[in-house]
């Protein structure tokens, strides 16, 4: 099932996965590589590079070994960029944005 030419926005997310493995898929073979190759690389079963390829499974370890396994490890940077700050909220702040947010105490739910 190809699903390249939907909008992601509006993808499920069984769909999104989908592609992802489709992706995957498509890095390895350009990259001249079979699953056995890939299950060598990562260290893990056949199974699981299949299940992976068809969107089924898969944690983001697997994701992270699939990427550098088949040469493709710096899309990460591309993927998960850093947040950008607002220059406006940084004016308006006069103490350091937190590291971590936590709960207001007396607040439950």
């Amino acid at each position: 099932m190809t699903i390249n030419s939907k909008n992601i926005t509006f993808m499920t997310d069984k769909e999104v996965a989908v592609l992802i493995g489709e992706r995957l898929r498509q890095y390895r073979i350009n990259a001249r590589l079979t699953r056995q190759d890939v299950c060598a690389r990562m260290g893990i079963s056949l199974s699981t590079v299949r299940n992976i390829e068809k969107g089924e499974s898969g944690t983001i370890d697997h994701f992270i070994g699939f990427l550098r396994a088949t040469g493709r490890i710096e899309q990460i940077n591309g993927l998960i960029e850093p947040p950008k700050l607002s220059p406006l909220l940084i004016a308006k702040s006069q103490k350091p944005l937190p590291s971590r947010v936590r709960k207001k105490q007396g607040h439950r739910k």
